[in-house]
């Protein structure tokens, strides 16, 4: 093989390394550490966890969307990965959307009593009495 130069030789190299270094090579290249959290669960439960974040929702949408976010975090802290749980997330997901959108639209049942339930801040609460 003729090489005209340093470049052609790293070049054909390149073109010649082992597989592995090549994937590697490839991932560094495309690497974007800092937009990706880490997180103890399966890639696949992060990626629907991030669609539970709520903090730029107004009240009363922020204390909907905070309790739909609360069970699917308590589900991801108490069910092993698998693909059932994935399915449950984005199920649960597609609710929360309905919610968020029906409160949006309707607001707060009207015949809704104060005393049983408390839309507060983080989430609902019952109420003693």
């Amino acid at each position: 093989m003729f090489f005209h130069g340093e470049s052609d030789k790293d070049e054909a190299k390149q073109r010649h390394m082992d597989p592995r270094e090549e994937l590697q090579t490839l991932a560094n290249t495309y690497d974007n550490t800092d937009a990706v959290e880490t997180t103890p669960y399966h890639r696949a439960v992060s990626d629907v966890l991030q669609h539970f974040e709520y903090e730029h929702l107004p009240e009363p949408l922020r204390s909907v969307s905070h309790t739909c976010s609360d069970l699917a975090h308590m589900m991801v802290k108490s069910i092993a990965d698998d693909p059932e749980l994935t399915r449950g997330l984005h199920k649960l997901l597609t609710a929360k959307d309905c919610f968020v959108r029906a409160m949006r639209v309707a607001g707060p049942r009207p015949d809704a009593n104060a005393k049983d339930v408390v839309w507060t801040r983080h989430g609902t609460k019952a109420t003693e009495g």
